[in-house]
């Protein structure tokens, strides 16, 4: 006679059938509450006013102003109907970016180096990246028309003249930079 073998009891779901074990269960002890009334329609008037401030906000930046602008707010330069007339010698720039890095000495040098018959005709605007999204809508608004200024990469040299922008592509070092921004006046 063949011998039976012993089966093996299935699993059961989880459940513990025997009560006398001393397996325990977890159980959850915290309880959800619901949130009051008031609470939740604060939270809706907190979130409406927040979304309200940011609209608002993003208007000011992007829309174009029917009223002249007096001056740059970020920067404190001159205002709009003087931009014609002088040119804007723009960098943007990063603190961690090795180029930048190697550029700032020659930038300070061609900077210095200008006299002041030169200085009377052109403004500088030095953009470091973490202040692009405030700096470059407001470069855009007074300097270009509200046109975007688009930049390549760090660090973008260019100039400013008639609502246009256009990039330098000449060398970096400072007298390479000095001729360029001289040729800028004439």
């Amino acid at each position: 006679m063949p011998s039976k073998k012993p089966t093996r009891s299935k699993r059961t779901s989880g459940k513990n059938k025997n009560p006398g074990s001393t397996r325990k269960r977890k159980h959850s002890t915290k309880k959800s509450t619901p949130k009051s009334k008031s609470t939740s329609k604060l939270a809706k008037v907190d979130k409406q006013s927040r979304i309200e401030q940011i609209e608002k906000m993003w208007s000011n930046i992007f829309k174009p102003s029917s009223e002249p602008v007096e001056q740059m707010q970020e920067t404190g330069h001159v205002a709009p109907q003087d931009n014609n007339k002088k040119a804007v010698v723009v960098l943007i720039h990063a603190k961690w970016c090795g180029h930048c890095q190697r550029l700032e000495p020659e930038w300070k040098s061609m900077k210095d180096s200008l006299d002041n018959n030169v200085n009377q005709h052109i403004i500088f605007e030095e953009i470091e990246s973490a202040d692009l999204d405030t700096k470059l809508p407001l470069m855009s608004k007074n300097y270009m028309n509200g046109k975007p200024l688009e930049y390549r990469g760090f660090p973008t040299i260019g100039s400013i003249r008639n609502g246009k922008f256009e990039m330098y592509g000449g060398g970096r070092t400072a007298p390479e930079l000095l001729q360029w921004v001289r040729g800028l006046v004439s």
